[in-house]
């Protein structure tokens, strides 16, 4: 199958959100298919970890199962909860877009289109999963240790400023900017008359990037995601300068995350 990103989207498996009968009959016939599922991106995960691409591809026919499944719990009534089975179907699934995006050196080649994986991401969320990592392919393990492990498995967004706004519908994170900011005050111990400045910019979807950043404002140590149990050690942003160096008298080294990014004409 050509690898060029799938932008169909399928309604014919979508079930009925006014008709619970309806949407257990369409859980019935899919269970299944669950089974399939797994073994399928199982063995798709197994073939990128040993760097085989073409291996790992999708068929189309593949393709729109794994879609049926991303619109059915996308669209699940909130009568029926989503069997275990099928959070783990979702999982390999979401693991299997991540690593696409993250070793593939074509990005249009990955078979999970942004749509679809946003889609099957706030649907995972909604049903307590957190947001998985990817799986590291054969030679690109320069793995270490996790040195920040609340800051690498920080995968979560907001989408309101104040606690006192609506969530928006279909999103299945609550945070938000006004949280984010009492505990930045808390963690920082830092007075509610303290004023502090942001910086608001566009978001860039390049690799996240966790660095301890030295007094002179140069990078001591840097690391990127690997999976939920190792990182990718970044020796190459060594003693890079990513901020002033007046980092304020009581601080000797700070830790910061950010996306990491080339244009072409840096590349």
């Amino acid at each position: 199958m050509s690898k060029k990103r799938r932008k169909k989207e399928s309604g014919a498996l979508k079930p009925n959100p006014t008709s619970l009968g309806r949407a257990l009959m369409f859980t019935h016939s899919l269970v299944p298919r669950l089974g399939f599922l797994q073994n399928l991106f199982g063995e798709k995960l197994d073939r990128i970890r040993e760097g085989d691409w073409d291996g790992a591809d999708l068929t189309l026919e593949q393709y729109e199962e794994a879609l049926s499944l991303t619109d059915y719990i996308d669209d699940m009534p909130e009568a029926i909860s989503p069997e275990t089975e099928m959070l783990e179907v979702a999982k390999r699934i979401l693991q299997y877009g991540k690593a696409w995006f993250e070793y593939f050196p074509d990005a249009e080649a990955n078979p999970i289109d942004d749509a679809m994986y946003d889609r099957l991401m706030s649907a995972y969320k909604r049903y307590g999963g957190i947001e998985p990592t990817g799986v590291v392919p054969a030679g690109a393990d320069k793995s270490t240790s996790i040195s920040h492990p609340v800051l690498h498995n920080n995968l979560d967004k907001c989408y309101r400023i104040y606690d006192s706004e609506d969530i928006p519908e279909g999103t299945a994170e609550k945070d938000s900017v006004e949280s984010w900011l009492s505990r930045c005050y808390e963690i920082l111990s830092l007075p509610r008359t303290e004023t502090i400045r942001l910086m608001l910019a566009h978001k860039l979807d390049g690799v996240s990037v966790i660095a301890d950043v030295g007094s002179d404002g140069r990078i001591t140590a840097a690391q990127s995601r690997g999976d939920e149990e190792k990182a990718m050690s970044m020796p190459g942003l060594i003693g890079l300068k990513v901020c002033s160096s007046i980092l304020g008298s009581s601080f000797k080294s700070c830790t910061i995350q950010y996306e990491m990014f080339c244009t072409n004409d840096q590349k």
